[in-house]
């Protein structure tokens, strides 16, 4: 034998009718707090905030720096140049 039962019913429900509680309230309060922190977590990692953190702390920041630019443009015209060479 076999019985087969359709419930047309929202979410919200069969909620009710189970007992289980309403956690809409719960998850709005949790979902506006992650949305602040996302917000401030922005504003921390922002371009300008990182280049001031990285040069700030330590004397040779802003001296890294520099040197990570320069070894990236040697590094590109580099390659480059072997390309030319090679087509010749």
């Amino acid at each position: 034998m076999k019985i087969s039962i359709d419930i047309d019913c929202t979410a919200q429900e069969a909620r009710e009718v189970m007992g289980l509680p309403d956690l809409k309230p719960l998850q709005e309060i949790w979902l506006a707090q992650i949305e602040k922190k996302m917000i401030d977590d922005m504003e921390r990692f922002s371009p300008d905030s990182l280049i001031k953190s990285w040069t700030s702390n330590s004397s040779g920041g802003a001296a890294w720096i520099q040197s990570l630019f320069e070894s990236v443009s040697q590094n590109s015209t580099a390659g480059t140049d072997d390309k030319k060479s090679k087509k010749e």
